[in-house]
């Protein structure tokens, strides 16, 4: 995450996460635990930058800028595992609907 917020590049975002929701979908992990497991690590980061205030008001700017690449970031991480778990649900219903077995 570290290095996303400093490079902002998508294109690895999109295939770490692609991977990481296609391996759930192969694993059966339903998809809303997928979704709420990312919630939750976002949730736990918001609770601790805001239990160390780090969210001081004297550097509001460069914090609101943070923040808001903080949120980019889950919602971008969010939809690349919710684009690879549905291609993996989609190439185990193509192969169920070929007669393959999984």
């Amino acid at each position: 995450m570290g290095d996303w917020l400093i490079s902002r590049r998508y294109d690895e975002l999109e295939e770490r996460y692609i991977g990481l929701g296609a391996r759930r979908a192969q694993q059966d992990v339903p998809f809303s635990q997928m979704l709420y497991a990312i919630q939750a690590v976002k949730e736990t980061l918001w609770e601790f930058l805001r239990q160390e205030n780090l969210l001081e008001p004297t550097e509001l700017i460069s914090e609101l800028e943070l923040l808001f690449a903080l949120d980019r970031f889950f919602d971008r991480i969010a939809y690349f595992a919710c684009v690879g778990y549905g291609s993996a649900v989609s190439r185990r219903v193509a192969h169920a609907l070929a007669g393959h077995p999984s």
